[in-house]
């Protein structure tokens, strides 16, 4: 058994590549050709059953015959092999098994064998992390341990759990000049590391400034948020929603969402507008200033759809004809520069939107002019223009008004984070779980022993819709439907939740009725397991329970 010093995830120095081979279109192959194409600067040892040497290095018929301590052994092998993988990594004290496969392409037997070996990893004390073919990406380290495109390095760490989502989100992170300290990937359904122990990991990684990681709804819940809700105290936490959510779902989302303090994003739109505004980290603003060098009207109705309205230029800033922005046609670097730099020195301006037109023959120096301005600028610079790269800057207008809007919904996020809760009111009652268990299914008298307004049906029109539900996967929920949309409120209830639940449904007048129903909806949540959904419906005659 080999003694070495222990070693995290991020710090590898010496893999071993179970199934490294030169077969062309091989899954050894490709890793093996993406390790060897980066400037590992560790040491990299194949495992073949045929081969004494794969890609010019020497190799070993088995784990236990390498003579040197591994940090990690990478498997491409077939699942079958694995149990022998993780019983050699046990006997060889190597910490981390990284099991990559092409799994979409699996039988459904091959898969369930493969779920019941990895999860006798953690009696073996091998943590085995089952990896879509992405694998594991570090490129501060020149480690490249999967199929995918090399990402540059930088400050975000990534854990995606399909290869489409890391070939998405890299995407945007190049757009955006960023970088990628570590990506994993995933392979939700079997591994038995999961995305929360990935981003515990990630926390105390002093390179990792900003997580970004993709929703794993079959995770368990309380786990996850638990971790995210650790995690953010020490940095960001992005989470991607990629797949279907229903509107209800959503709603919960967002609302654990407020819990946590993570942000979650449900479009490629939505994250990068999330990567954007923390990297740039520029001050606030709610408004925003429109230069553009084409006319721009339709950009406005544009902007208004989005909730932003779009602010003009001082007069003595733009040509008292051009009434929405328009600075006229194929105006100089120079010129353009100086009309910027006037509109984000002005009081009023808390940030600018430039819009270059590709047509412009001086588009490409006015964008890297307006690009160096950006950077000495406290104020954020949204940059449009086809040769727009980095930071705030965006080749379509609906991208920087997207990340427009998320700097100024991130603003209120945050200070919601940190609001304090009031005690409640004199006359909320406190419900008796035990004498409310007693009554049975018996409605007017369960309602009068809650404190709930008494049953019926609410007359026309209906204000709002209260339901209680308990949602196989996330728990007890409060789901408030008005105005065409529904919000999701999660137990325990307190203050807060009552004042923002009367600004959403603008029922100041029922603030009674809803702060009992909250604190009632406690006790229901923890004490009477039973009670699985209560209706509240507020109409024109008052309220009433279903």
């Amino acid at each position: 058994m080999h003694s070495q010093p222990p070693s995290t995830l991020f710090s590898l120095r010496h893999l071993i590549i179970v199934g490294a081979s030169e077969r062309r279109h091989s899954l050894g192959e490709r890793l093996l050709t993406s390790l060897l194409r980066t400037p590992f600067n560790g040491q990299i040892t194949p495992v073949n059953l045929r081969h004494k040497t794969v890609g010019g290095l020497k190799a070993y018929t088995n784990i236990g015959r390498v003579p040197e301590a591994a940090d990690a052994v990478v498997a491409v092998t077939p699942p079958d092999s694995y149990e022998a993988v993780l019983k050699a990594c046990r006997k060889q004290n190597i910490p981390y098994a990284v099991l990559i496969q092409d799994w979409e392409n699996l039988p459904e037997d091959i898969l369930d064998k493969a779920r019941t070996t990895v999860q006798k990893a953690r009696k073996l004390n091998v943590q085995a992390i089952v990896c879509h073919p992405g694998g594991i990406h570090i490129p501060a380290l020149g480690l490249n341990a999967g199929t995918g495109g090399d990402a540059p390095a930088g400050n975000i760490g990534l854990i995606s759990g399909h290869p489409s989502e890391s070939a998405e989100a890299i995407a945007l992170l190049k757009q955006a000049g960023l970088g990628v300290s570590c990506h994993i990937g995933l392979h939700h359904p079997l591994s038995p590391t999961s995305s929360a122990d990935i981003m515990a990991l990630l926390s105390n990684d002093p390179n990792t400034h900003i997580i970004v990681s993709a929703y794993n709804r079959h995770e368990h819940p309380r786990t996850l948020f638990s971790i995210i809700r650790r995690t953010v105290r020490r940095k960001p936490v992005i989470l991607s929603v990629t797949s279907y959510t229903d509107k209800e779902e959503k709603a919960v989302l967002k609302a654990l969402s407020l819990r946590t303090g993570a942000i979650v994003v449900f479009s490629p739109e939505e994250l990068a507008a999330a990567l954007h505004t923390l990297s740039a980290r520029k001050h606030t603003a709610r408004k925003l200033h429109l230069i553009a060098d084409k006319p721009c009207g339709r950009l406005h109705s544009k902007a208004e759809s989005l909730g932003i309205a779009l602010q003009i230029p001082p007069e003595n800033q733009r040509p008292s004809e051009n009434p929405y922005g328009y600075i006229g046609p194929n105006p100089t670097a120079m010129h353009y520069r100086s009309l910027a730099d006037g509109i984000l020195q002005h009081h009023q301006t808390e940030a600018l939107l430039a819009v270059v037109s590709g047509t412009d023959p001086n588009a490409r120096d006015t964008t890297r002019i307006l690009s160096h301005l950006q950077k000495q600028s406290e104020k954020p610079l949204y940059i449009v223009s086809p040769f727009s790269d980095g930071l705030l800057g965006f080749n379509r207008t609906i991208q920087a008004l997207t990340a427009f809007r998320f700097q100024a919904e991130h603003a209120a996020f945050t200070a919601k984070l940190v609001q304090t809760a009031k005690p409640l009111p004199a006359y909320v009652k406190t419900p008796d779980a035990q004498q409310a268990a007693r009554i049975g299914n018996q409605p007017t008298e369960l309602a009068a022993a809650l404190f709930l307004p008494e049953p019926g049906s609410a007359e026309s029109p209906v204000f709002a819709t209260l339901r209680f539900r308990r949602h196989p996967h996330y728990g007890a929920l409060l789901y408030v439907d008005t105005h065409g949309q529904t919000t999701a409120y999660l137990p325990p209830f307190n203050t807060l939740d009552t004042e923002r639940l009367i600004q959403q449904t603008d029922l100041k007048r029922h603030q009674k009725t809803l702060h009992q129903l909250l604190h009632s909806l406690n006790t229901v949540s923890d004490g009477l397991p039973n009670i699985d959904s209560i209706t509240v419906t507020i109409g024109a005659d008052g309220a009433c329970t279903e």
